[in-house]
């Protein structure tokens, strides 16, 4: 399995709020909530509940 820790300190790069400032609010929403996500999944996968899985991912 992947290191989770070293997949979220890996910087991410967008000109998204460059382009359209009005997204800022959503992408503060997704960066503040995308660690609880990516640990929920993690959970799902090690429990094998693949439909909580594939719930969780989209």
């Amino acid at each position: 399995m992947t290191d989770t820790h070293s997949v979220l300190s890996d910087p991410i790069g967008s000109s998204l709020l460059e382009d359209d400032p009005s997204f800022e609010e959503i992408v503060v929403e997704f960066v503040e909530a995308i660690a609880n996500r990516v640990h929920d999944m993690e959970d799902a996968l090690s429990a094998a509940d693949f439909k909580k899985l594939q719930t969780l991912s989209h």
